[in-house]
């Protein structure tokens, strides 16, 4: 049975000033599925201080421009009001966010993530 992803944390609040930092890095295991696993991400929200801003990346591949103002809108636990994104994350492949904050006292930004993560040996097992 997939085990369940359902994450709603705050990442960067500790990002200086005018600072870019990865901020998904170490603190987000969905984010870095391990080789024997496969995490699908089928909601995404990103909410944060406007005057911060951030750029996505699935490995080397761009899903959010640099320079992307956060979305300031609280959701809560409405997991319906969040945009389908449908990210296939592959055992080594790292989904990686960079944060760019302009206020003197950042709040970080919130990441509401809805998903499953797959073990390989269980998806070969259903064949």
């Amino acid at each position: 049975m997939p085990e369940l992803l359902r994450i709603i944390s705050t990442y960067g609040a500790a990002v200086a000033q005018d600072a870019r930092e990865e901020i998904l890095q170490n603190v987000a295991d969905w984010a870095s599925p391990g080789i024997d696993e496969i995490v699908v991400l089928k909601k995404l929200g990103i909410y944060g201080a406007v005057t911060a801003t951030f750029g996505l990346y699935k490995s080397r591949s761009v899903i959010s421009e640099e320079g992307t103002e956060c979305d300031a809108t609280a959701f809560g636990n409405d997991w319906d009001a969040l945009p389908d994104v449908n990210l296939v994350l592959k055992g080594g492949e790292k989904l990686k966010m960079f944060m760019t904050d302009s206020a003197a006292d950042p709040a970080g930004i919130t990441i509401a993530a809805l998903g499953k993560v797959f073990k390989l040996s269980e998806l070969r097992r259903r064949r």
